[in-house]
C-alpha cells in the first residue's frame, strides 16, 4: 500500500513541477518574447525590416514555442530577397507546428516561385487538407500540377477553385489554357 502511495505523491510532484515550469516559459513568454513580436510587427509594418528581423530573432530566443516570430521571419527574409532563409523559416513552422495552414501556403509559394514544383504542390496538398474551400490555393497547386505536365489534375484544381469563386479570372483562364492543351473540354 505504501508503495502505491508513494507512487501517487511521486506522480503529483512530478505533475506539479511540469506546471510550474510550463507556467514560467509562459510567463517568460508574455513578458519578453510578445512585446519583441509585437515590436516587429510595428517595425514590419512600417518598412523598417532590418529592425523586424532583429525583434523576431529576439522574440524567437526568449519565446521558442511560439511560431508566429518564426513565421513573420519569412515573411520579412522574403521580402528582402533571401529566399534560402525564409524557406528555412518556413520550414521551421512546418515542421514544429504542422497544422499553421499560412506557412504550408508561403513555403508553397516561394517553392513554386523558386521552380521547385514537387515541393511545392506537397505544401498545397497540406494546406488543402486543413482548408479544403480555399480557391487560391488549389489554383496554385493547379499551376504547378501543369507545369509538371499533370494536366488532368491541373484541370481538377482549376474547376475547384471556380466553383469556390466563381468570379476567379485567373483560375477560369488557366483552366481554358489547360483543356486547351489537353485538346478538349
Amino acid at each position: 500500500m505504501k508503495v502505491r502511495s508513494g507512487s501517487r505523491i511521486a506522480f503529483l510532484v512530478l505533475a506539479l513541477l511540469v506546471a510550474v515550469v510550463s507556467a514560467n516559459a509562459d510567463v517568460r513568454c508574455a513578458f519578453h518574447g510578445v512585446p519583441h513580436y509585437n515590436k516587429g510587427l510595428r517595425l514590419q509594418k512600417s518598412g523598417d525590416l532590418e529592425g523586424a528581423i532583429t525583434e523576431y530573432r529576439t522574440s524567437i530566443s526568449q519565446c521558442p514555442l511560439f511560431w508566429r516570430p518564426v513565421y513573420n521571419l519569412g515573411t520579412v527574409l522574403q521580402a528582402q530577397g533571401d529566399l534560402k532563409d525564409a524557406i528555412a523559416q518556413y520550414r521551421t513552422v512546418t515542421n514544429e507546428w504542422p497544422n499553421i495552414w499560412q506557412a504550408h501556403l508561403a513555403l508553397g509559394n516561394i517553392l513554386n516561385n523558386t521552380g521547385e514544383y514537387e515541393a511545392a504542390i506537397v505544401e498545397y496538398r497540406a494546406v488543402i487538407k486543413r482548408r479544403k474551400k480555399d480557391p487560391e490555393t488549389h489554383y496554385h497547386l493547379g499551376r504547378a500540377l501543369l507545369i509538371i505536365g499533370d494536366v488532368e489534375g491541373a484541370i481538377v484544381e482549376f474547376r475547384t477553385a471556380i466553383r469556390l469563386q466563381p468570379n476567379y479570372p485567373e483560375a477560369q483562364y488557366a483552366i481554358a489554357e489547360a483543356l486547351k492543351y489537353r485538346g478538349g473540354s
